[in-house]
């Protein structure tokens, strides 16, 4: 089934989910269907934001979520159906912390119009699903079906995670882990902004159930996608708590080394202490100095710094400090 649809008005691409079928731009021209339909829009295109305000028969309260210019995670319900901005991830994530951007959708009983403002991970897997014939006969099904990729692609984002954890973790009890500190920061940077987004969006969905009108099978598979969510939130936690121990033990590792080379250094400074005394006292240019003329003097002198050496050594040992 092709989908190629010229972005002409914004418009991405345009289906009619019952039978799935693709559609064109004329599309934008229907103001009456016989069929549940899907929009997406680029809404960085002005004639997209136009055909919204203009011809997408959209309530004030609708279009001012879709084109919010500072979106915030959110579901807001309406006569009509509803409207949310929801958290996917970019369609090429690759670990960045500023990865994710914002889907924005409004759903009523025939007609599902999405949005967003950079190509987005989980729509085009739903778009692929309805290209190869899954079933999404209503918006009721369409939205099941989000939500059920929305949730594969976060747990897939989840079991990365715990892979590098699970390398990083073997390390660092191998005793090779130091150079892994820069590694952890980065993935406990990834891991708190992943964390802010599937909260928002656990949230924000926890509405919709109550709004679905297919009947209380679809709700109830509703709830069962969302609750998916739930399931990855708890593996991110434990992913989260991963990571802050093994930088806690990376920490405590690094704090052993630098007390153990502390102790080094303050040995070899005290013991080689009297060395600099009798070398200082000996390299004065005064007179009066002993063995200043004795040809074996250097003999002389070697031995006192021999024997300052072996007594700062005794009295470290006397002391227990060696």
């Amino acid at each position: 089934m092709s989908i190629s649809v010229h972005d002409r008005q914004g418009l991405v691409w345009a289906y009619q989910l019952a039978p799935a079928q693709p559609l064109g731009t004329e599309c934008l021209a229907i103001t009456e269907r016989g069929a549940p339909t899907w929009l997406h829009f680029n809404l960085t295109d002005a004639r997209a934001r136009r055909w919204l305000g203009t011809q997408g028969r959209l309530s004030d309260a609708a279009l001012a979520v879709l084109l919010d210019p500072q979106p915030r995670v959110r579901v807001q319900l309406l006569p009509e159906g509803f409207v949310a901005i929801l958290t996917d991830l970019h369609h090429d994530f690759r670990g960045d912390p500023e990865g994710f951007g914002e889907l924005r959708l409004f759903v009523e009983k025939d007609r599902v119009i999405s949005g967003r403002r950079h190509p987005l991970k989980t729509i085009d897997v739903v778009r692929r699903h309805l290209e190869q014939g899954v079933p999404m006969e209503s918006p009721g099904v369409w939205l099941e079906q989000l939500i059920t990729c929305l949730a594969h692609s976060f747990g897939e984002l989840t079991e990365e995670l715990v892979d590098q954890v699970d390398e990083i973790e073997d390390e660092v009890v191998g005793g090779n882990g130091k150079e892994q500190r820069s590694t952890l920061a980065n993935i406990r940077r990834l891991l708190v902004r992943f964390r802010r987004h599937l909260h928002a969006n656990r949230v924000a969905l926890a509405k919709l159930p109550t709004r679905v009108h297919d009947g209380g099978e679809a709700s109830a598979r509703l709830r069962s996608a969302i609750e998916r969510l739930d399931g990855v939130a708890q593996d991110l936690d434990l992913v989260h708590e991963r990571v802050r121990l093994l930088q806690d033990e990376l920490a405590g590792l690094l704090a052993e080394a630098s007390s153990r080379n502390l102790y080094v250094l303050s040995i070899m400074t005290t013991v080689l202490l009297p060395t600099t005394v009798v070398t200082g006292l000996w390299g004065m240019n005064v007179g009066g100095l002993p063995w200043a003329d004795d040809p074996r003097g250097f003999l002389w002198v070697g031995l006192v710094v021999l024997g300052s050496v072996i007594l700062s050594l005794l009295l470290l040992r006397g002391s227990r400090v060696l």
